[in-house]
This record gives C-alpha cells, sequence and structure tokens, in this order.
C-alpha cells in the first residue's frame, strides 16, 4: 500500500508513519529535511517496503505537490499537518492568516480532490488528525479549532463525491507532548491503526477531553468544576516538572474554554 503522510515531522505524524510502515511504502511530507531523514530512517526500520521523504510545503498550496501526483498512486492519505497547532490567535499576523488556511484547510482537500481525479486511479482512504477544539470552542485558539472544524466538514462533503475515501476523523482529546514520541502518541497511532482496520468513522482520543466535551453539552457548572480540576493537575504536574527539569511549561488545550463557556 502506498501511504502518503502529510506533517511527517510531527510528533503525531511520525508515529502515525512509524505505526503504519510494516509492508508499506511511505511518503513522507515535511518541511524540515533533518527530521525527515529521521522519520524516514525509523520507518525503515520498522519494515517499510520503501521510505521517501519529500520536502514540501502544503502554505503553497496542492500544485506544490504536482510532481508527486503524477509519479505516485496513493492509497491512504495521512493529514497530521497543522501550521495553526502551536500558535493562539494573538500571535497569527494577518498577513499569515492566508498562508496558514491554505495549508491547514485548502491544499489538504485539492490534495485530495487531485488523487482521486486522477485518471484510472482510485481516490485513496484518508486519515485527518483532528482536534476536541473542533467541537468545543476556545476564546485563544479559535482560528486552530475553527479550521479544523471546517476541514471535518469540507471532507464530510468530499465524502459525498468520492465516497471511496471513507474518512477517518482523529480528535485528539489529551495532552500529547509536541517535541517528542511518548507513550500517549504512540498509543494515538495504535488506536489510529485500529480504527483504520475497522472502518470507523470517527476516534476520540483521550478521556479528558471526552469528560470535559461531555460536561460542555450536559451543564456549565459541571463543565467548570472539570476545568477547574484539570488546570489543577496540569498546573502542579508542570510545576514539578520544571522544577525537576527545566522543562517549560507548556498551553493547555482545554484551559481557556472555562471564560468563553461561562460568560
Amino acid at each position: 500500500m502506498n501511504i502518503l503522510v502529510l506533517g511527517a515531522t510531527s510528533v503525531i505524524g511520525a508515529d502515525l508513519a512509524s505505526e503504519f510502515a510494516p509492508g508499506n511504502r511511505l511518503l513522507l511530507v515535511g518541511r524540515d529535511t533533518a527530521r525527515l531523514g529521521r522519520v524516514v530512517r525509523r520507518c525503515s526500520a520498522q519494515g517499510a517496503v520503501e521510505a521517501i521523504a519529500l520536502r514540501l510545503d502544503l502554505s503553497r498550496g496542492a500544485a506544490e505537490f504536482r510532481e508527486l501526483i503524477r509519479a505516485n498512486s496513493v492509497d491512504l492519505l495521512i493529514n497530521a499537518a497543522s501550521a495553526t497547532s502551536r500558535a493562539r490567535d494573538q500571535d497569527i499576523d494577518s498577513d499569515q492568516l492566508g498562508a496558514r488556511v491554505t495549508a491547514d484547510l485548502i491544499a489538504p482537500i485539492e490534495l485530495i480532490r487531485r488523487l482521486s481525479e486522477q485518471p484510472g486511479a482510485r481516490a485513496p482512504r484518508v486519515i485527518f488528525v483532528s482536534s476536541i477544539l473542533a467541537l468545543l470552542p476556545s476564546p485563544h485558539r479559535r482560528i486552530y479549532g475553527s479550521l479544523k472544524c471546517l476541514h471535518e466538514r469540507s471532507l464530510n462533503q468530499l465524502e459525498n463525491e468520492y465516497p471511496e475515501i471513507q474518512p477517518l476523523v482523529v480528535r485528539v482529546a489529551r495532552w500529547i507532548d509536541r517535541d517528542s514520541s511518548t507513550r500517549s502518541s504512540r498509543g494515538l497511532a495504535r488506536k489510529v491503526r485500529q480504527a483504520y482496520e475497522t472502518n470507523r468513522k470517527t476516534l476520540i482520543y483521550g478521556t479528558p477531553g471526552l469528560l470535559l466535551a461531555a460536561s460542555y453539552y450536559v451543564h456549565p457548572l459541571v463543565f467548570r468544576l472539570l476545568i477547574g480540576a484539570v488546570n489543577s493537575v496540569r498546573a502542579t504536574f508542570h510545576s514539578n516538572r520544571k522544577a525537576s527539569v527545566g522543562h517549560p511549561e507548556r498551553d493547555s488545550q482545554y484551559a481557556v474554554m472555562e471564560q468563553n463557556r461561562c460568560k
């Protein structure tokens, strides 16, 4: 099977590539040449038939992939790419917005369409790594969450035209280290493969996010209590970790939700 992995240099993308590597041919897309090389070696060690590094930039649009489309058939497209995953709304300048929207929404959807319309080719199946923030509003990460939500809806519309894509939407609902592979990120990759093999349509990964999503739609007081508990635990964890290893405290995906929900 030929598998195209967008965002292969991200932690989630690299773990997914490694999980799907055995017996398959991988086309690994990213912008960081050194990281791509490491992912290629990892996938080869995991039993990939072939692993090819492709330094391409989604923010330049689907035309960037013209040669790839011409030279390769794709059976499965895994999209773990995001140009907004580390950015809060206030960090995104107006002159950057167009490129980020292209990378996170326009280019991937157009790429799937072009692959599906290749003469004699079958439309690829699609795995899209989304976020619980596609469902829950966040006052400081509305751009990120909105783009994930729009991408999910665009895939649903695209499925009406090309039923073969059978999109699997993976909503990450817990904190995943963005700098190194961990048990959580590898567990996510295993769950995604299992969901793919059983033809599931959606996968929500992470009990904290599931509880927050449920409470958000049940009652605002429950939501506030859970947010307080999550923030307290995370603050303690990161305070201890920073004191012991000097690692900067990471942003929570959920801490910003309370203000918006409880206004």
